[in-house]
């Protein structure tokens, strides 16, 4: 079991990825590899809790197909949250990843201008991801402007760029 390390980014220094064992890491991530084990706890039993028919919190949509140069890198989590309905992950490469508890999803892609919503039934739908919740599905309509108040919490003015200007405005 192998887990990555990514440096912060700065003006002077690139992110650098890192990959180490459970066992075998530098003394300097002691602190951060126990905070990460305790992320890995939480997010394997108690995120994964069944209540009220929750879904089990895995994405319903398939993984995307690996690059033929096996260059890309594994996006990776840069912040999280979650509430009584749901939990949000805003990924390196731009996607902001939300699962409802009530066993929906929706992803948004700022690179590809949509966003996919899995349903109760497990359909999966894409849509434009324009300036406005003028989407043909009233579920998804609700649960956009759900996510655009929990991002705005999460991420206040420093939402991803390419988000059209409905979720970056300010929350009213």
């Amino acid at each position: 079991d192998f887990f990555d390390y990514i440096t912060r980014r700065t003006p002077e220094k690139a992110e650098e990825r890192n990959t180490y064992s459970w066992e075998n890491y530098p003394e300097e991530l002691k602190k951060k590899v126990i905070l990460l084990r305790n992320f890995k706890n939480y997010m394997m039993t108690d995120a994964l809790e069944r209540k009220d028919g929750a879904s089990t919190g895995t994405s319903s949509l398939k993984p995307p197909a690996a690059k033929a140069s096996g260059s890309a890198q594994v996006p990776f989590v840069k912040k999280w949250t979650r509430n009584k309905h749901a939990i949000m992950f805003q990924l390196s490469n731009k996607i902001v990843q939300v699962i409802f508890f009530d066993k929906t999803e929706a992803v948004l892609s700022s690179k590809l201008h949509n966003v996919t919503y899995i349903d109760k039934k497990g359909q999966v739908q894409s849509y434009p991801l324009t300036n406005s919740f003028d989407v043909p599905n009233a579920e998804l309509a609700k649960r956009l402007r759900y996510t655009k108040d929990i991002l705005v919490n999460l991420l206040g003015s420093r939402l991803p760029a390419g988000l059209p200007s409905v979720f970056t405005a300010a929350s009213t």
